[in-house]
């Protein structure tokens, strides 16, 4: 017997519980937070880009440059990442459960259409100001393991 089944048998006698046997769902929950750490990985990398390109925006000392900076980079990042943020926690609350991983995959999806499709997000890859930005390729990859994941139990 391992020394975590021996801890899960002494908490289910002492405390009278029976916890949910997630070994079945082993390789899922494997998986599932593969793709969770890609996501926050890539998450953190498109923040820093958006970061790096607003400061290059906002030292460019152009007005409507500035504006664009202070008032159009937050909500795009906002937009693409919040949403994702929030399913995958849900999916992390309910234990990678059948019903979250289908609401991320919806989230997933309209998320998707927003990076292949906005053309901020083509604008900030392209940009003429020197900073490297990615956004399509490093959430894009993040999202299609997230997708795998949530059409996996489906």
């Amino acid at each position: 017997m391992s020394d975590s089944q021996a801890q899960r048998d002494w908490v289910e006698r002492v405390l009278s519980v029976t916890l949910p046997d997630h070994t079945a769902n082993g390789d899922l929950a494997a998986q599932w937070q593969a793709a969770r750490d890609e996501w926050l990985q890539a998450s953190a990398a498109a923040d820093a880009q958006i970061a790096a390109l607003r400061d290059a925006l906002l030292a460019s000392g152009d007005e409507t440059t500035r504006a664009i900076a202070q008032n159009g980079l937050a909500p795009l990042a906002k937009g693409l990442m919040a949403p994702v943020a929030a399913a995958v926690e849900a999916v992390d609350v309910a234990e990678v459960a059948p019903v979250a991983l289908r609401k991320l995959g919806k989230v997933i999806g309209a998320v998707t259409k927003l990076l292949d499709s906005d053309p901020r997000v083509a604008a900030c890859d392209d940009n003429p100001f020197g900073v490297a930005v990615s956004l399509r390729p490093t959430l894009g990859r993040a999202l299609a393991a997230l997708q795998r994941i949530s059409a996996a139990d489906a």
